[in-house]
């Protein structure tokens, strides 16, 4: 599963180690190990996919380790059409892909760039959807709230937006009770609520 989800990733883009270690922990995928952190086993899965050139690391800490890597485009491909196949994770790029409701009900999405009108017109509901990451989405800050409200699915363990939020508000955090990852962006007057420690 590890290596299926270097498919949501964008083709020649660099992936942020840190940021793909958090995803693969809070996704379920690394099985804890006595005596190690999550994250040491998280990163001896990445360097078992480095060391069979699956991954290829691209800038080194400066006191060790990884801290940006890619994959190459074949392995991408692969990964992309493996994770649809076993519909491990469904990929949407572009305005006209966001709208195929009832054609599949998937896990994972991975969203690409779209623009702010496309975004308007889509309706997500996915009732079984536990991940849903965006990639470059340019978007207006008040249509982050909207977003949110589209979401149907209360199992979201990882929501990974792409764009700024006006607010965040108390309602939309106790709404996620199984979030593991948030990666939101928020303008400089908004604030994050105390409920979030629910």
């Amino acid at each position: 599963p590890c290596l299926l989800y270097l498919g949501a990733f964008q083709e020649d883009r660099d992936i942020l180690v840190p940021k793909l270690l958090w995803l693969w922990i809070s996704e379920g995928f690394v099985q804890k190990t006595e005596g190690k952190s999550l994250e040491d086993v998280a990163d001896k899965y990445l360097m078992d996919l480095i060391g069979r050139s699956l991954v290829m690391p691209t800038q080194r800490r400066s006191l060790g380790g990884i801290k940006v890597c890619q994959i190459h485009d074949l392995v991408h491909e692969f990964c992309v059409a493996k994770a649809r196949e076993e519909s491990f994770l469904q990929i949407s790029h572009g305005d006209d892909h966001l709208t195929f409701i009832g054609q599949c009900n998937p896990h994972r999405l991975a969203i690409y760039p779209t623009t702010s009108q496309g975004l308007k017109k889509s309706m997500l509901f996915f009732p079984n959807l536990r991940s849903l990451l965006f990639f470059d989405v340019y978007e207006e800050a008040e249509l982050g709230e909207i977003w949110f409200k589209l979401l149907s699915s209360k199992l979201i363990r990882v929501l990974d937006l792409g764009y700024n939020l006006a607010f965040f508000s108390e309602e939309v955090v106790v709404f996620f009770v199984h979030l593991r990852y948030l990666n939101i962006r928020l303008d400089s007057k908004a604030g994050i609520p105390s409920a979030i420690a629910k």
